[in-house]
C-alpha cells in the first residue's frame, strides 16, 4: 500500500482535523455546511458571542480578531474559505441559542431551532436539509454517531488493515460517519474534500494510491467512469445509480455498496451490496438494501402503491418510530426507496 506523502497529506486532509475535533471536544459542537457559515460569522461577530474554526482557521474568542476578516470584501472571504477547505464551523456551546438565526444559504430556508438540547459535551449538532422539512439542526449524542460508524464498518466489510479513500464532506453525516469509522477502526484513510472544480484532484488520488476502498457520491463518480483507475471495492450514497452508470463503473471495482441513510438516524440505515461483474436485476437501479444493525424498518407500501417509510433506530436523534419522509416498499426484507428528491442524500 502506498502511504500518504507529507505535501499529500497538507493538500488532501484538513477534513481530519474536522472529525478530530468533534471526537476531542470538550464542548458541544455544531457543524455548518458553506451555506450558512457566511451568516454564522456575521451572527458571532453582531451577537460578540465565542466561537472557533475548524479546519486551518485561526481559533479565537475574541470577535474582533475575525472583525479583520469579515471586514474583507464578500467575494474575498469566500475565496479564503474556499482556498482553505474551510466549509464547516466548529462551534462551542454559547452557539446553542442562535441557531434560529441562522440562514440557510442557497436552499433559502430558514434554519429552526435544534431537535433537542446537548445534554452534556459528547453531543453534535449537524446542519442537515433534512428529509422532513426545513433546513435544520440535529442534534446527536457522540456515541450514537460512533454506534453508528462502527455498524458501518461492519456492514461495508471494512477491516482495521483496509487503506480507505473518502471524497465527500466531513461535515455531512456521511462523510462523518466515514470518517469516524476509520478512527475508531484505525484504519489509514485520506479524505479528500470535494468541491467543484477538483476533477484532476480525484483522479489523481485514485491513480496515486492503491486503495482497497473508495467511499464517495454518484456526483464524483460520474466526472470519473470515462478514467483510467481501479479501486477494489466502491460505497456510494447520495442517489441511485443508472444501469449505464453501472455497467461503467464495474471496469473500476469488483464490487459496490450502495448506501441509504439520513442525519435524523445518526447516518447508515441499510446496504445495497453487489459484484460488479453481474448483470442487473429488474429494479436494481432504486435506491435499495437490507438495514443495517440496529435499525428497524416498517412500511406497508407496494411497487404500485408506494407508502411512507418508517424508522426506528438505536442510534437515531429519538428514541421513538418516525417517518423518514421518504416512500417505498419492502420485499423479502429489502427496502425500496422510490421518490426521492435529487438534492436530499442517502447520507446526508
Amino acid at each position: 500500500m502506498n502511504k500518504p506523502t507529507p505535501h499529500i497529506i497538507d493538500l488532501r486532509q484538513p477534513a481530519k482535523d474536522i472529525v478530530r475535533e468533534v471526537l476531542s471536544a470538550q464542548e458541544p459542537v455544531v457543524l455548518l455546511p458553506v451555506g450558512v457559515l457566511h451568516r454564522a460569522i456575521e451572527v458571532a461577530i453582531e451577537s460578540e458571542a465565542g466561537f472557533s474554526y475548524s479546519p486551518n482557521f485561526p481559533k479565537t474568542q475574541d470577535p474582533l480578531d475575525v472583525s479583520v476578516f469579515f471586514g474583507l470584501s464578500e467575494s474575498t472571504q469566500w475565496s479564503i474559505l474556499e482556498e482553505i477547505g474551510l466549509s464547516a464551523l466548529i462551534c462551542d456551546e454559547k452557539w446553542t441559542s442562535l441557531v434560529e438565526l441562522w440562514s440557510a444559504g442557497d436552499s433559502g430556508n430558514s434554519a429552526v431551532s435544534p431537535n433537542t438540547k446537548p445534554l452534556d459535551k459528547s453531543y453534535v449538532g449537524i446542519f442537515s436539509s433534512g428529509s422532513t422539512g426545513q433546513a435544520k439542526c440535529i442534534w446527536n449524542s457522540l456515541e450514537h454517531l460512533k454506534l453508528n460508524a462502527m455498524r458501518s464498518a461492519n456492514a461495508f466489510e471494512v477491516q482495521p488493515e483496509h487503506f480507505l479513500v473518502f471524497m465527500a464532506s466531513p461535515w455531512h453525516v456521511a462523510g462523518l460517519t466515514w470518517a469516524f469509522m476509520a478512527e475508531e477502526l484505525k484504519a489509514e484513510y485520506l479524505f479528500v474534500t470535494t468541491r467543484k472544480g477538483q476533477r484532476a484532484l480525484w483522479l489523481q488520488t485514485l491513480q496515486e494510491f492503491r486503495a482497497d476502498y473508495l467511499f464517495t457520491v454518484p456526483s464524483v463518480l460520474r466526472q470519473l467512469y470515462s478514467e483510467s483507475w481501479f479501486v477494489p471495492k466502491v460505497v456510494f450514497g447520495g442517489q441511485a445509480i443508472s444501469a449505464a452508470e453501472y455497467h461503467a463503473l464495474a471496469t473500476h471495482c469488483s464490487q459496490t455498496y450502495q448506501g441509504y441513510g439520513q442525519t435524523e438516524a445518526g447516518g447508515l440505515i441499510s446496504v445495497h451490496k453487489r459484484k460488479s461483474t453481474v448483470l442487473l436485476d429488474p429494479g436494481e437501479e432504486r435506491c435499495q438494501g437490507f438495514t443495517i444493525e440496529g435499525a428497524h424498518i416498517k412500511c406497508e407500501g407496494t411497487p404500485e402503491t408506494p407508502q411512507p417509510i418508517w424508522l426506528q433506530s438505536e442510534t437515531a436523534h429519538v428514541a421513538q418510530k418516525y417517518a423518514t419522509g421518504d416512500i417505498g416498499f419492502m420485499d423479502d426484507g429489502r427496502i425500496y426507496v422510490l421518490d426521492r428528491p435529487v438534492e436530499k442524500n442517502m447520507l446526508s
